[in-house]
């Protein structure tokens, strides 16, 4: 996506919110009339009520001015709820179609959170002080044209006040960015080294590792504490400097009227109201420098959205596309990590039909779970296409694919919630059936109705209330749901026993048998003796690929002819003894 692109989806965001923007721009014109009325009060106060000492005259003056001042309250309490307004829709609009990209594009998580923590500083800073200061900013050149009909000395020096005032604050925005980023990261990194102790305490008490962990802490809370802290000197600094030109700007227009007064160009009137305007017009300068802050975060929020929706492809729904039910291709896939756009996969070609089952097998880091990313469309192909039917991957949207994939990755994570939510994948239309027929499936049942709330059990943060291997075999009912066409399965047996590996043999059997295609990696019993085909990776290339049996005596042959690395590979996948194997970390299992 072009930045034209990105400019025209944020303002289809705000062409969503037109009529709040339009309400609230036409709330700040009349609140920006009503301070004249007061100013008025104050004129008629000292040049009416005062020569003709008429009391009823200041009680129906005070009565209107309560009445002007409580529409005021009310209006702007009013625009308040409506700039809320108009950010829930902003973030709420643009978080879909961040989260989308998010997801297509498979983004990092910490810039996900940033784009995130970027719209929720948008939606702050509109739903505070800030946006109101910014609209009502404008309306000191209208109190200017009012303060001429007092005298233009008198507008002079608002303009005077108002040009020192904008200056800081313009140069308050400019040099907010800095620091507001160093904010941003110094929480960041704090934020990660508190869930990463947390999420691996166990692993830190037994190691030894508290002290190293802790002490990790305490810098990543300094430089969090040091960033929070400069920001706020900022602020104040800023705040007692610009409520100094302001209270300066107030004193001189007093001193102006006062010596027209003397001069017999204006009366006390004259001084009294046109101090109150001056005070008036620039107390949405003094807020906006006090929210610079807010105001640098929004800014950058907002350019960290569009930014990433650069990188999103044109907003056109696909076509949508029949269910696939008969061939994979992979036609010269090559795919690269993408943090570290380091090559591990390259020009993997072969095909698949309906009903057949591959095994993938290769030493650690050969590219095996690479590959699998690939075929889900996990990782970005650098080149090559993979289809279903024909149809690349890339022509289905992110929801209609994923109604055609199963996908168990090496990895496993359960989401918060129950057991039947993450195997029917939050699905709020799923009903207990095709819950219960993917269970059944995967051969969990029985063991799932044995939990305490049976399918209601709650998994907890990472499905951490579960133990790995209730989370893996839950993992293969969510993978079967729904009975998806190709059925991707990264070290399925990883955790598998003697029960488990009898149920998956026979998922994936089931699977082959309604017309469901099956890659898997792994030299497990369950997983080699359901291959039909079989392929071997050494060094992120597909060294060979055929019938499993066709494969297995070449690679008899090789071990007899150089014994090596290849004879490992050959007794693995010959033997397939099926003993569980550990989860190495996502760089070991490229």
């Amino acid at each position: 996506m072009s930045a034209g692109h990105a400019r025209l989806a944020l303002r289809s965001t705000l062409a969503g919110c037109r009529p709040g923007l339009i309400g609230v721009v036409v709330l700040s014109v009349v609140l920006a009339l009503l301070p004249v009325s007061a100013a008025l009060y104050v004129l008629m106060v000292f040049d009416v009520v005062l020569v003709s000492h008429s009391g009823a005259t200041l009680a129906g003056l005070t009565v209107l001015l309560f009445a002007i001042l409580g529409m005021q309250v009310f209006l702007s309490g009013l625009r308040r709820r409506m700039l809320a307004q108009v950010g829930d829709w902003i973030s709420a609009d643009l978080g879909r179609k961040v989260d989308r990209h998010v997801a297509e594009r498979r983004h990092r998580p910490a810039e996900a959170t940033a784009v995130r923590r970027g719209l929720d500083a948008v939606r702050r800073f509109l739903s505070g002080p800030g946006a109101a200061a910014v609209l009502d900013a404008p309306a000191i050149l209208f109190f200017c044209l009012v303060l001429i009909f007092f005298h233009a000395l008198i507008a002079l020096v608002l303009l005077v006040g108002a040009g020192v005032m904008a200056g800081l604050a313009i140069v308050a925005v400019r040099r907010g960015a800095g620091p507001v980023s160093v904010l941003d990261s110094a929480l960041e990194e704090r934020n990660s080294v508190v869930e990463l102790s947390a999420r691996h305490a166990e692993l830190v008490g037994v190691l030894g590792m508290g002290p190293q962990t802790e002490a990790a802490r305490l810098r990543a809370e300094g430089a969090l504490v040091a960033a929070e802290r400069r920001i706020g000197t900022l602020a104040v600094d800023r705040a007692e400097l610009v409520r100094g030109v302001r209270f300066l700007t107030v004193a001189a227009a007093l001193a102006v009227g006062a010596w027209l007064a003397i001069e017999g160009r204006a009366s006390g009137g004259v001084i009294a109201a046109g101090s109150f305007v001056v005070a008036w017009a620039l107390l949405p300068l003094e807020t906006l420098v006090g929210e610079t802050a807010g105001f640098a975060a929004a800014r950058a929020g907002w350019r960290r959205v569009g930014q990433l929706l650069d990188t999103a492809q044109p907003g056109e729904t696909p076509v949508p596309l029949p269910a696939p039910t008969e061939r994979l291709d992979v036609e010269g896939l090559t795919l690269a990590i993408p943090e570290a756009r380091r090559i591990v996969l390259r020009e993997a070609s072969f095909q698949l039909k309906a009903g057949e089952a591959l095994a993938v097998i290769g030493p650690s880091g050969s590219g095996k779970t690479a590959l699998l990313r690939g075929l889900t469309r996990g990782w970005t192909a650098s080149s090559g296409k993979v289809r279903l039917d024909g149809a690349a991957l890339d022509q289905w949207s992110e929801d209609a694919l994923g109604r055609h994939l199963g996908y168990l990755p090496q990895e496993i994570t359960l989401f918060q919630g129950s057991v039947a939510q993450n195997i029917a994948r939050f699905d709020a239309a799923a009903t207990s059936d095709q819950v219960i027929a993917a269970a059944t499936a995967a051969g969990v049942h029985d063991l799932i109705v044995r939990l305490p709330q049976g399918y209601s059990t709650e998994v907890g943060g990472d499905g951490n209330l579960l133990s790995v291997g209730e989370r893996q075999r839950i993992a293969l009912a969510r993978a079967l749901y729904g009975d998806p066409f190709l059925l991707v399965l990264d070290e399925p047996a990883a955790y598998a026993d003697g029960v488990a590996q009898p149920a998956l043999a026979a998922a994936i059997r089931g699977a082959l048998a309604r017309g469901a295609i099956v890659v898997s990696t792994g030299n497990s019993q369950a997983v080699i003796e359901t291959a039909s085909k079989l392929a071997v990776i050494r060094a992120g290339r597909i060294e060979d690929f055929g019938p499993k049996d066709e494969v297995r005596a070449r690679l008899v042959k090789k071990r007899d002819e150089r014994p090596g690395p290849a004879a490992t590979i050959t007794t693995a996948s010959a033997s397939a003894s099926g003993a569980p194997r550990p989860p190495v970390s996502q760089d070991q299992a490229q």
